[in-house]
């Protein structure tokens, strides 16, 4: 493993130098809601009218999409998003376009010389994405320029001059070229971007794109993933963290606020394919690195798969009254297999675990632990978290049936027998369970340690199985606040705690709690009561 600090300067791979790249598979509008737009200026536009003084008539190389009615200051500030998987070639600011982005699309992938490029321009010139960053299709790129950056660049009035242009080997381009949107295309070096609707010069009306005799670059290629198609570990990791809505912002921290520092696999950088989706869970423990690679563009199999989705929930792999599942039961990965079995994930028959997975049966799985999620059958999770620069707090769950010792505190409810507790089979915390009641972690510890002492916020997270922790009984809760550092730990941190079972709050009223905990300390703050009413 490599460890890759995030700060103001960032680490960008050229998208050529790697080794496997993401391809296309399909194409969309670069806009939202495409049916609320239309075609102001069209590809090789001929009208004397939309070619700028000046220059010679059709010769416009794209299209200019202006938002619902073509009223132009209604488009400064809409969202531009990427038509396709693919990586920055080059992006800036210039003379006539404000800002621009070029993306290379790769369309083959045993041939890196297969691809097109799509050219976005008179967008903002804040925060343009740098060159090797990757984008998923849909994904966000940027937004079109205000009026204020339109007027210090241009003439125009805002609006997004989209082009699709043909690889370097068939116009002899660089991929960094950028013409000032108006030449002669009669080598056929771009292509008709789409068939959003436009303007029929002859009646006066618009044209929906049902209407256009023509077929754009989009509408011709709106492919679907064929039928059968496995996916890859890092398409796996984005339809699991999806499907749980965990966010993917920052990978999951804030580098920009708090400079934090996160562990990624040694083959992973900010240009492979799905980083953010990589990073996020790997911190998250939803996922490890193989021998300190991820291998993002390999073959999900149904294992690994199970894998992800076990540990993403999480679902408790240490259940004595789970079921045996006999079709794979010599399989390395048995333990999650069974685990998903008896959460209905999977059914009790005959698989090739080994085997890739397809999209589809991977839709299939996730609907199903989305139910067991918010089912009654999920397990419990007790959460904490602070946000309080070096802060180390820890979070305990101790059971009374499998405990030999007592929770002793003072009058202010300060824990003065936590080492004893800590050696016991009933507490449970971030590296330490029993397996006898079933318990499954996933320890978040965000707040700063002494491997970690970025300052920030912090989140842990206990997840007991429920079925065990159901038994009729009282489970305490404890939060530590150890002073592993004196010089730089404040004194005292406000701590947040709730629980959550099946998608709901289960503290008294559906409040979060807070506790103050000074540092050095352990406090009793609470209790799980698994009596029924």
């Amino acid at each position: 493993m490599k460890k890759l600090i995030i700060s103001s300067v960032s680490v960008f791979m050229f998208a050529s130098s790697l080794s496997a790249y993401t391809v296309a598979n399909s194409f969309e509008y670069p806009v939202y809601n495409s049916q609320n737009w239309v075609v102001a200026q069209d590809f090789q536009d001929c009208r004397k009218a939309a070619v700028p003084r000046g220059i010679t008539r059709c010769r416009h190389l794209g299209e200019d999409l202006n938002y619902f009615d073509g009223s132009d200051y209604r488009n400064a500030g809409q969202p531009v998003k990427a038509i396709a998987n693919g990586y920055v070639v080059a992006s800036g600011k210039r003379k006539g376009f404000a800002g621009y982005i070029i993306l290379k699309h790769y369309l083959d992938p045993n041939n890196a010389s297969n691809y097109v490029l799509s050219i976005y321009a008179h967008v903002s010139t804040v925060n343009l994405p740098q060159k090797g960053t990757f984008f998923q299709k849909g994904e966000q790129l940027t937004s079109i320029a205000t009026k204020y950056e339109m007027e210090e660049w241009t003439n125009f009035a805002p609006h997004l001059h989209f082009e699709i242009r043909k690889s370097k080997s068939i116009t002899g381009y660089q991929d960094t070229y950028l013409n000032d949107g108006y030449m002669s295309d009669r080598n056929h070096f771009y292509y008709d971007p789409t068939d959003i609707r436009t303007i029929d010069w002859n009646s006066g009306q618009w044209l929906n794109r049902d209407e256009n005799p023509q077929k754009g670059f989009i509408e011709s290629h709106k492919t679907i993933q064929p039928i059968g198609q496995t996916i890859s570990r890092g398409k796996a990791l984005k339809l699991i963290l999806d499907k749980f809505k965990i966010s993917t912002k920052n990978n999951g921290f804030n580098p920009s606020i708090f400079g934090q520092g996160i562990i990624v696999p040694n083959d992973v950088s900010p240009s492979t394919p799905y980083y953010n989706y990589i990073v996020t869970a790997y911190n998250r423990g939803i996922v490890k690195g193989d021998n300190g690679q991820f291998k993002v563009n390999d073959k999900a199999t149904l294992a690994t798969f199970l894998i992800m989705v076990v540990n993403a929930i999480p679902i408790p792999k240490d259940n004595p009254n789970y079921k045996e599942f006999y079709n794979g039961a010599d399989h390395w990965a048995y333990k999650y297999i069974k685990t998903a079995y008896n959460a209905g994930l999977i059914d009790n028959k005959q698989y090739d675990f080994d085997k890739g997975i397809t999209e589809k049966m991977a839709n299939d799985i996730l609907n199903r632990a989305y139910n067991y999620f918010l089912g009654p059958k999920s397990g419990i999770s007790i959460y904490a978290r602070w946000n309080k620069k070096y802060a180390d707090i820890d979070l305990y769950l101790f059971s009374p049936y499998d405990g030999y010792q007592s929770i002793e505190y003072n009058s202010k409810y300060v824990v003065t027998n936590i080492g004893d507790l800590r050696q016991d089979d009933g507490i449970v915390y971030w590296h330490k369970h029993s397996s006898n009641w079933g318990a499954n972690l996933d320890y978040d510890s965000w707040g700063g340690n002494a491997q970690q002492p970025w300052a920030g916020f912090g989140e842990e997270r206990v997840t007991v199985d429920s079925s065990m922790v159901r038994r009729p009984g009282k489970y305490s809760i404890i939060l530590c606040y150890y002073d592993w550092n004196k010089d730089i730990n404040p004194d005292s941190a406000v701590v947040e705690w709730w629980g959550i079972n099946g998608g709901r709050n289960i503290n008294v009223g559906h409040k979060n709690f807070k506790t103050l905990i000074k540092k050095g300390q352990c406090q009793y703050v609470g209790t799980l009561n698994t009596y029924k009413n």
